[in-house]
């Protein structure tokens, strides 16, 4: 396995475990807009705190990840989407 699909591997893992956390919280009134924010707080919190990373590079971070999965997104006429990632 190479770094890319090592990456790509443990990206899916996280995505999916806090992809479930939805429907746990949902019954509480957490909203989809509630579980993005908090998870994206709590991943910047991370940066900072583990890596050092001041808020502007954090934001610089998810804008990368933003600009990659626009650049990912199936066209209006895909029937075949590649995101979001499925578990195995």
């Amino acid at each position: 396995m190479n770094d890319d699909q090592k990456h790509n591997e443990l990206v899916k893992i996280v995505a999916t475990s806090v992809a479930g956390l939805l429907p746990q919280f949902a019954p509480r009134g957490l909203t989809c807009e509630m579980h993005v924010e908090g998870a994206v707080k709590g991943a910047v919190i991370g940066m900072m705190t583990d890596r050092g990373m001041s808020l502007s590079e954090c934001a610089d971070v998810l804008e990368e990840i933003v600009d990659s999965m626009r650049a990912d997104a199936p066209s209006d006429n895909d029937n075949a989407p590649a995101w979001p990632p499925r578990a195995n």
